[in-house]
């Protein structure tokens, strides 16, 4: 049977590899069976594939649109850091309301769409923008914020002299 080998199957072969179960797995090779991984806490999926993003999104950009909005854009996780399906991303973009104090916002994108418009902002207003993103299990962490304020983006026209 799968797993074994000799005249009477009584050769067990060891299936296990170090790369088997990923993301802290335990490997375990069952006697003339396939193998089995024991996830630890923060993973799952087949070969404990699914886990918490590892790094934040890079490259993070904001570029006013007009008076009241703001693109966020960044670029998408490389494999190495993204520890299973990325199913959504997170923008956080906080404002000062007065003496050291902060309004913050929360919006997701819906699925891994790697960019976001924020619309209704205040005028002349500085936000600090982050990004993070979502697996099966959990957010991985913010990245480095961004700054940039909604303002006026026109033109002027020069007066004659």
């Amino acid at each position: 049977p799968l797993g074994a080998d000799g005249t009477i199957c009584s050769n067990d072969i060891n299936y296990c590899t170090p790369t088997t179960c990923l993301n802290g797995g335990t490997c375990y090779d069952g006697y003339c069976t396939s193998v089995s991984c024991a996830c630890p806490l923060g993973a799952d999926g087949t070969g404990c594939v699914n886990s918490v993003p590892s790094g934040a999104p890079s490259n993070v950009i904001a570029i006013t649109i007009t008076t009241t909005s703001i693109n966020v854009s960044w670029e998408h996780y490389p494999n190495t850091t993204r520890n299973g399906i990325i199913i959504a991303y997170e923008v956080k973009y906080s404002w000062p309301l007065g003496i050291g104090q902060l309004g913050t916002i929360y919006v997701n994108t819906s699925g891994a769409q790697n960019q976001l418009v924020l619309s209704g902002l205040q005028e002349c207003v500085q936000y600090s923008i982050s990004v993070r993103a979502y697996t099966s299990q959990a957010p991985g962490p913010f990245s480095r914020e961004v700054l940039d304020s909604a303002q006026n983006i026109y033109a002027q026209v020069p007066q004659p002299p």
